[in-house]
């Protein structure tokens, strides 16, 4: 992702990782723990903090500075005790928006927080952003949030904090919260920040970009690994995966269709292999449509123009019925490639699992019944002994 497509990405489109649920998660599952050893580092800090302010001020609580701090202290150690609760409850419920909604109210508090120790700050020793810097420009970068979003948190609690400071609310502080100094340090603050989550929230989308690319990569290697390319259905290596599920037996046993298509080698050596790949495409998606409706059922191209079909659970009537309407399906259908038109038939064998029966002999059963299916062609063969 380049610096052009991550602007016009997540600042210029408000549903850019509103959308974004791969992000968003691996996000969430890579960051969840350390966000909440920061909050409950952070909750411990600020109840030692009260704890301490209390016990040196003897519990009083007359002085000014003494109740905004013990406000500032209380409120962080509650939002971030509540905060662990609720993003546990989020990922546990995979409710990533909603996630990071709730990381944006911590970055918030903790914006709060800096604010409010810095007004504290300002009866002892005048106007001070150094809590309020450091705690701005840390939480910026370390909560992945979109930076519009961050970038907004930071603002509105500055202009509140700007305010809040202007009004003169401690009559002892002499300092001029207007001059230029301050005014700079307030907007390299913001700069800071913002310029940090940016990075931050860049590095992190370009790592899970690059991570969602490789996982469909993989996705893809599989599927091609055991995909037939030009029917679409699984391949012969795909079968192998299936030689030690348990087949079923009893009133709903496992059942195979082996079929291949009639005198396939005539449609090649009159019409070329072309029309020939066109019929086994064709096939491919008649399966498809035809096995669509049906749990528990897929299809493997066997090998050349022979195909096998497997039912989970079945029974003689309902195989039998389905192999027909295949074999009916198929024959209506007619293949067209350029200006050759031409319909095929196949012929079918079908075999139902017993008792210890493996899967290569209930194959070789198919086989069996599909071999004298071919005798008469476009027909249905049920093995029995």
């Amino acid at each position: 992702m380049n610096a052009k497509g991550f602007f016009s990405r997540y600042f210029l489109s408000k549903n850019g990782f509103k959308n974004d649920e791969f992000n968003r998660r691996r996000i969430m599952e890579s960051d969840h723990i350390p966000y909440c050893v920061v909050l409950c580092i952070i909750a411990l800090c600020q109840l030692g903090m009260l704890m301490f302010n209390l016990i040196q001020t003897k519990f009083a609580w007359d002085s000014p500075e003494d109740i905004i701090y013990r406000v500032a202290y209380i409120f962080l150690l509650v939002s971030s005790v509540v905060a662990v609760f609720v993003l546990k409850a989020l990922r546990k419920k995979e409710k990533t928006l909603p996630y990071f909604v709730v990381c944006s109210l911590v970055m918030v508090a903790v914006l709060i927080w800096g604010a409010l120790i810095s007004i504290g700050d300002s009866y002892d020793h005048g106007i001070n952003l150094t809590v309020y810097a450091y705690s701005t420009i840390g939480v910026a970068y370390i909560i992945c949030l979109i930076p519009w979003i961050s970038a907004l948190n930071i603002i509105s609690v500055s202009i509140v904090m700007t305010i809040v400071l202007a009004l003169n609310i401690n009559p002892n502080c002499d300092n001029n919260f207007f001059s230029p100094g301050t005014v700079i340090n307030v907007l390299s603050v913001c700069m800071l920040s913002i310029l940090g989550n940016t990075f931050n929230f860049y590095r992190r989308m370009t790592s899970t970009d690059l991570e969602k690319k490789v996982i469909n990569l993989n996705k893809t290697l599989e599927t091609q690994a055991v995909i037939d390319d030009l029917t679409k259905q699984y391949n012969r290596r795909y079968l192998t995966q299936l030689i030690d599920t348990r087949l079923n037996t009893g009133d709903n046993p496992t059942g195979i269709i082996l079929f291949d298509i009639d005198r396939f080698k005539n449609v090649n050596d009159t019409y070329g292999h072309l029309v020939g790949d066109k019929c086994l495409s064709d096939l491919g998606e008649i399966i498809k449509e035809f096995l669509a409706d049906i749990e528990g059922s897929y299809c493997v191209r066997y090998g050349g123009e022979e195909f096998l079909i497997y039912f989970d659970k079945t029974n003689k009537e309902e195989i039998l019925n389905r192999a027909n309407a295949l074999r009916e399906k198929v024959k209506q259908h007619v293949v067209t490639l350029d200006k050759v038109s031409l319909s095929f038939k196949i012929s079918l064998g079908v075999a139902l699992a017993e008792d210890n029966i493996s899967y290569n002999s209930l194959i070789n059963r198919a086989d069996t019944a599909l071999y004298t299916a071919k005798v008469e062609r476009d027909s249905v063969c049920f093995y029995e002994e």
